[in-house]
């Protein structure tokens, strides 16, 4: 009996989601659900707040036009062939509600990709063209001392000197006997 019922809640279901299919596809609106079904996932750590392409073009002497933030990622648990440089356009907004930085871990889904016009300000004048993926959802982690990869930062640990009583358990050696 349980399993005829979720067959038929399968079914549903599915009629529910062809239907929507096919009145997207009547009214134009196809591209607004491929990239919702399109979208890919990915993660990762923040290893750089500019996408490594555009830094590297930067430093030669040309002068990008970004319309949000980029970013290069070092990708973790994340397919083979997943891209590491992104584009977080203007109107994206994290749902963890914190602004990206290195160090902090990323987790989201990607679709499309944008063109980043690039030009060179010296003489002849050239143009390059970055294209980086668009990030559609993301979320990263609130800390950058650990990332939440686990392991604490730790500090240089004070001297008993300057911190007595501290109770660190810290032993003094004693001198040897002569």
């Amino acid at each position: 009996m349980k399993k005829g019922t979720i067959f038929i809640l399968l079914i549903i279901f599915l009629v529910f989601f062809g239907a929507n299919t096919i009145f997207a596809n009547i009214f134009g609106l196809t591209n607004a659900m491929s990239k919702i079904i399109k979208a890919k996932p990915f993660g990762g750590r923040i290893i750089y707040t500019k996408a490594l392409r555009i830094q590297t073009l930067e430093a030669t002497n040309y002068s990008c036009a970004v319309s949000g933030t980029s970013i290069e990622i070092k990708p973790i648990g994340s397919p083979p062939g997943t891209p590491t440089s992104y584009l977080i356009p203007s109107g994206t907004i994290s749902k963890t509600k914190t602004t990206p930085m290195a160090s902090q871990l990323i987790l989201g889904k990607y679709s499309g990709k944008t063109p980043i016009t690039c030009t060179y300000k010296g003489y002849p004048p050239n143009i390059q063209i970055v294209n980086l993926d668009n990030i559609t959802l993301f979320g990263t982690s609130k800390g950058v001392s650990g990332g939440g990869s686990g392991k604490a930062a730790k500090a240089a640990p004070a001297s008993p000197a300057s911190n007595p009583g501290s109770g660190s358990g810290a032993v003094k050696a004693k001198p040897a006997s002569k």
